[in-house]
């Protein structure tokens, strides 16, 4: 069976993300897993799809979330 791969412009449509925070979550970690052929980044779909299922699956809100409250945010004072 062949593997299928996806370019980053069709996985950003896929799961709603931006060509910018792919490249982010490539250098950082946390994102779906991919493939380098010489310079080009491309993700094997059937991985795709597995990366995708785990993002998403909750028991409840609190598993959805990592941040910390008022993350980002300027201290009022």
């Amino acid at each position: 069976m062949a593997t299928t791969f996806l370019v980053v412009r069709d996985v950003a449509l896929r799961v709603g993300l931006a060509p910018s925070t792919l490249a982010k979550l490539r250098i950082k970690g946390g994102g779906p897993p991919f493939v380098k052929l010489g310079k080009k980044v491309v993700y094997p779909e059937a991985e795709l799809e597995i990366w995708q299922t785990e993002k998403t699956r909750f028991v409840s809100t609190a598993q959805g979330t990592t941040r910390r409250p008022n993350a980002g945010r300027k201290q009022r004072r």
